[in-house]
């Protein structure tokens, strides 16, 4: 708060970041954790408009447009990716300057890695994965939830890296839900893909730390419908895929078109399903 009175209220912040990403965790000091959005890209290598780069509050969040974004505000912590639930790659690998966007987080209180996909040693090139040296069944999370304390809401923003001025980066205005703000980051498609397309997906991720692994054949996720883990002040209506929530918010558009109960929009707990496995990559170092 640079001296300043506080204005605003403490509380938690949940960063819910959905899609294809990589993460970087140097491991080393205080350096934050980047977290880097591949540029689009099609099986062939193609340029293409599939992604959107979106961040903010649930439903509504606005199009990622600067390159560099620090998260301030908040508490740091000592938490650690869970290697029981996610693809690390500990090999002389490095976070490249090539990514669409990259946003740095202080280390969490707590990190939760969820939806996790069960994937065969098989579905990967096999040169790059045996030195790799990947286990037979690789644990990929498709999505995180990075969690701290913060002692005032009106200091929290993503500001811009590269100007170092903290009023200059993403718009976002927090909103709290009890005790609770969640930021939501999305790198991801808003209409529904293909197993290739989650291949491409994969590959421009890994491409980011400098590794030729390639995913060659997408897998489904197959826990995803019982991971109820989700952190206090997380719903799982929030953790839905962009196409899923516009099927849902159609769904919603017709019950209120016809008097009906908007309540039927979010029947069942379809929320955590998903079709195939193409969420972040992890490298440490």
């Amino acid at each position: 708060m640079n001296g300043q009175e506080k204005t605003g209220y403490g509380g938690t912040l949940n960063v819910i970041l959905h899609g294809s990403m990589t993460i970087y965790d140097s491991r080393k000091g205080d350096l934050p954790i980047q977290v880097l959005l591949p540029k689009n890209a099609d099986r062939n290598g193609a340029k293409s408009d599939r992604h959107v780069y979106r961040a903010g509050s649930w439903l509504a969040e606005t199009e990622l447009s600067g390159r560099y974004y620090n998260m301030v505000g908040v508490k740091g912590g000592e938490a650690k990716f869970d290697p029981e639930a996610n693809l690390v790659l500990k090999s002389e690998c490095a976070a490249t300057d090539q990514a669409h966007a990259t946003l740095c987080f202080p280390r969490p209180q707590a990190i939760a890695s969820l939806r996790v996909a069960n994937v065969p040693f098989e579905a990967f090139n096999q040169d790059a994965a045996k030195e790799l040296k990947l286990e037979q069944i690789v644990h990929m999370a498709a999505l995180h939830v990075f969690t701290y304390t913060f002692d005032d809401d009106n200091d929290l923003r993503l500001s811009n890296a590269k100007t170092k001025n903290e009023l200059d980066g993403h718009y976002w205005e927090p909103a709290f839900n009890g005790n609770y703000i969640n930021l939501h980051i999305f790198c991801s498609e808003d209409r529904f893909s293909t197993p290739s397309q989650a291949s491409a997906d994969f590959n421009a991720c890994t491409a980011l730390l400098g590794v030729k692994l390639e995913l060659e054949h997408p897998f489904p996720i197959a826990t995803a419908a019982n991971d109820v883990r989700l952190p206090p002040g997380v719903i799982a209506e929030e953790t839905e895929d962009l196409p899923f929530r516009t099927l849902r918010l159609a769904r919603l558009g017709r019950l209120l078109r016809q008097n009906g109960d908007a309540n039927l929009a979010w029947s069942g707990n379809d929320a955590l399903d998903c079709p195939e496995a193409c969420g972040p990559v992890l490298g440490e170092s």
